[in-house]
């Protein structure tokens, strides 16, 4: 700048104005730069500032889902110690009624052979009754005979004043006679004790078969309780199978979230 003194005209050069000048244009810089750089540090200590509560976030995330992926393993292993032991008991049940298979089996054949027996006791039964009959009808008639000969007994003996030969012949005819009606005596009494050990053999064998169809109708029963807890294990197996595939698939959409 150019300045006119008082004395005279002289031409002098000031630098401070434009020193100044610089100054102010040097301290407008730097505190733009300062401002500039107080907006940048504003700016990023809030992106990290975000950045630590988002990793806190995302730590926290993964300690969740780091303990739900230990539950989820704890309750797959679980389901399969489940599932192991509702195998066991699937196949204990099938054992058990494969057991009760053979011996329904065996029951069966037993229930035959009783009934083949029973049916030789009906007719061993039926032959009996047809001697019991057969001898009936000969008792009859011995017993007839036996009134007949009772008759002549009393016979020969009003007429035993007249001939003491004659009397002695009637005589031993009588005892022929009651010797027959002894022995008709004793084979009635032989066929009741037939009948009545026939009869005996039938009870028994009635009794047995009884107690066959009781059997028969025990295993059918546990028969089917065994079916039932076979199906309930399988049952349970299904839902076992179906629980560990959710808790896979949630595994599996937990990683994929976590990736």
């Amino acid at each position: 700048m150019y300045s006119l003194s008082r004395t005279g005209r002289t031409r002098t050069t000031d630098i401070w104005p434009g020193f100044v000048d610089g100054l102010a244009s040097l301290l407008l810089v730097v505190i733009f730069v300062l401002m500039v750089f107080m907006v940048a540090q504003f700016f990023l200590s809030v992106a990290l500032t975000g950045r630590d509560e988002r990793l806190a976030q995302l730590n926290q995330q993964i300690a969740q889902l780091s303990d739900l992926l230990a539950l989820e393993r704890s309750a797959n292993e679980e389901l399969r110690s489940n599932v192991n032991e509702l195998s066991s008991q699937l196949q204990a049940s099938l054992n058990a009624q494969d057991d009760l298979s053979s011996q329904l089996a065996a029951l069966q054949s037993e229930r035959d052979v009783l009934k083949d027996s029973l049916t030789k006791v009906g007719q061993e039964l039926e032959d009996a009754y047809k001697v019991i009959d057969a001898d009936k009808a000969t008792i009859e008639a011995q017993l007839q005979e036996l009134a007949i000969l009772k008759s002549l007994r009393e016979d020969l003996e009003k007429e035993l004043e007249q001939t003491q030969d004659f009397v002695v012949d009637q005589q031993r005819q009588t005892e022929a006679a009651l010797a027959r009606a002894e022995e008709a005596e004793a084979a009635i009494s032989e066929a009741r004790d037939a009948r009545l050990t026939a009869l005996a053999r039938a009870e028994e064998a009635e009794s047995e078969l009884a107690r066959i169809e009781n059997l028969r109708l025990f295993a059918e029963d546990r028969a089917a309780r065994a079916e039932e807890e076979r199906e309930a294990a399988v049952q349970r197996a299904r839902e076992a199978e179906s629980a560990a595939e959710t808790a896979e698939s949630e595994r599996v959409e937990s990683r994929n979230r976590l990736l």
